[in-house]
């Protein structure tokens, strides 16, 4: 029987924390970061998962917290998914304002060595607004400086009404 809503957003919470309290094991900094930060990241990877599984047309996506990837790692990974294959296509990082440009250039970095990947946010939760940096890829190949934009094309959402 499907999970009610309420309780599959209460699991994917416990789930987001559970994997950010391992950072010992993972070197992950989830668990030194603020309430606020550890909340916008729970509301976009829950937002992100509702909409792969209830629009048919992105189904094919799955959204992952927290996975390696060319061995850094991402706050989210959304994937493509087919034929048992995951094509990361694209990423999100979560950040106060003193780690913007760490990792901007982070996300940079994974999109140069992935070209499949289409877009990368990093949101700087600092603030009582939330600024979202986002980098793309540009026809010719080649990423995007960044622009203040919250549009996430590959999932037709905007990110401003989520987190």
């Amino acid at each position: 029987a499907p999970i009610p809503i309420m309780e599959f957003k209460f699991i994917m919470v416990i789930f987001v924390f559970k994997i950010f309290s391992m950072d010992k094991i993972l070197s992950l900094a989830g668990a030194g970061n603020t309430k606020k930060h550890q909340e916008a990241i729970a509301e976009l990877l829950y937002a992100l998962i509702k909409k792969t599984k209830t629009v048919k047309k992105y189904g094919n996506f799955k959204v992952l917290p927290e996975i390696t990837l060319d061995s850094k790692i991402p706050d989210i990974v959304v994937y493509n998914y087919s034929r048992d294959l995951y094509t990361p296509v694209a990423i999100f990082e979560f950040c106060n304002s003193n780690g913007l440009i760490k990792d901007l250039e982070k996300c940079n970095v994974l999109m140069v060595d992935n070209i499949k990947i289409k877009e990368a946010f990093v949101i700087d939760v600092s603030n009582d607004k939330l600024v979202f940096n986002k980098l793309y890829r540009l026809k010719n190949g080649a990423v995007s400086k960044p622009k203040n934009i919250s549009k996430f094309e590959v999932l037709n959402i905007d990110l401003s009404n989520i987190v």
